[in-house]
């Protein structure tokens, strides 16, 4: 039986490499022609990003735990007293959906006023694909954990 925590390492951080690769992917394929986009049009992004990306991690994550936990290569947990999680949707499609809210709510205007702050109008393409990088890789860790922790506390 594997430990949690190296399901969860192991699980989120493939996720999280996939996000790095797929999500400048997508920006491509949007703006070949690479050119600057606005902190407005990023800001706009992102809300998507989160939205999408958080509802299809717990989509496959939830699955992937629910099979482990059913196959028995995963022990659930008994929700602990003050467990945000546990409040959370058990539903994938909710779980997903409040998770990508959330994170298009902080992360959003925190982007904004940090580039404000800093005085930048707009991200040169390759600026846009590392900087996408690297927040969708952190978030789709960050996701995937959640998700897979949620589903540990739920199936108990």
């Amino acid at each position: 039986m594997a430990s949690v925590a190296s399901y969860i390492r192991t699980q989120a951080s493939v996720t999280a490499v996939i996000n790095m690769i797929v999500n400048p992917l997508i920006s491509w394929l949007g703006n070949q022609a690479r050119d600057p986009t606005t902190i407005a049009n990023v800001a706009v992004d992102m809300v998507i990003t989160c939205l999408i990306m958080s509802t299809v991690i717990a989509y496959f994550i939830s699955a992937g735990t629910q099979k482990a936990l059913r196959a028995g290569k995963l022990e659930a947990r008994y929700p602990e007293r003050g467990n945000a999680l546990a409040r959370l949707p058990k539903s994938w499609f909710l779980f997903g959906l409040s998770v990508g809210i959330g994170c298009a709510l902080v992360l959003v205007p925190l982007m904004f006023g940090l580039f404000k702050l800093f005085g930048v109008e707009a991200l040169p393409f390759w600026g846009l694909a590392g900087f996408k990088a690297i927040y969708t890789g952190t978030l789709a860790y960050l996701v995937s954990k959640w998700v897979i922790e949620r589903q540990l506390v739920a199936f108990a």
